[in-house]
């Protein structure tokens, strides 16, 4: 439903972690260090395929019906176990350093990914289409999901498109009409990474994608 205004979220006060969860780390159910399996709590994770699946699910999260919410933290992939330990203290940095009440600083995958996260939040805001326009799921395959969101006017496009197997090289993408794609000539990335150009003749699109990543196109 388009006018629909469910919220839509990954975490909350009430559950483990996201960034935990992503790492698949054994501690994402700890509650506090009790002794009993739970002698450690969650800590930060540098793992590179952790941040790819946070980013695939915000992403998702960011392009679905409704309205999208981000349990504080969850986009500097702070880590946590269930209530209370999903409550640490926020992590602030530059104009916000002095009211932080912790020593930590986000590492520089931390501040990307908070980037990224500004990235779809922009993307939300700029694009009527990513709020109110017509969803159209492209391809959903167990490890490629590719949906597109029609604005009210003609070329008025915009594409997600994720991968959590292998990188998409040429992939052509079908599902959408002449009428959708009147004018487009061209798509912009405005988050992630990736490209997606539209083919010499017909509506077929083709979409480059790195394994395990994400991107999000706007049609120009």
């Amino acid at each position: 439903d388009p006018a629909g205004l469910h919220v839509r979220f990954l975490g909350t006060h009430d559950s483990s972690r996201l960034a935990s969860l992503a790492a698949l780390d054994g501690r994402s159910g700890c509650r506090w260090p009790d002794g009993a399996g739970c002698s450690t709590l969650a800590t930060a994770t540098t793992d590179p395929a952790a941040y790819a699946r946070i980013r695939r699910a915000l992403a998702v999260l960011f392009t679905m019906p409704g309205i999208p919410f981000l349990y504080y933290g969850d986009e500097l992939a702070m880590p946590g176990g269930g209530d209370p330990d999903n409550r640490r203290d926020m992590i602030w940095d530059g104009p916000l350093a002095s009211v932080a009440m912790g020593t930590d600083t986000p590492t520089a995958a931390q501040t990307a990914l908070r980037e990224f996260v500004r990235d779809l939040g922009r993307a939300r805001a700029d694009h009527a289409a990513l709020r109110r326009g017509r969803r159209i799921t492209l391809v959903a395959e167990s490890d490629v999901y590719v949906v597109a969101w029609a604005g009210e006017t003609a070329g008025e496009i915009v594409l997600m498109l994720t991968t959590r197997g292998a990188g998409l090289a040429g992939r052509a993408i079908d599902g959408l009409t002449a009428g959708q794609l009147e004018g487009v000539t061209s798509f912009e990335r405005v988050a992630g990474t990736g490209t997606v150009t539209r083919a010499t003749s017909g509506n077929r699109l083709l979409v480059d994608l790195a394994a395990g990543e994400v991107g999000l196109f706007v049609a120009r």
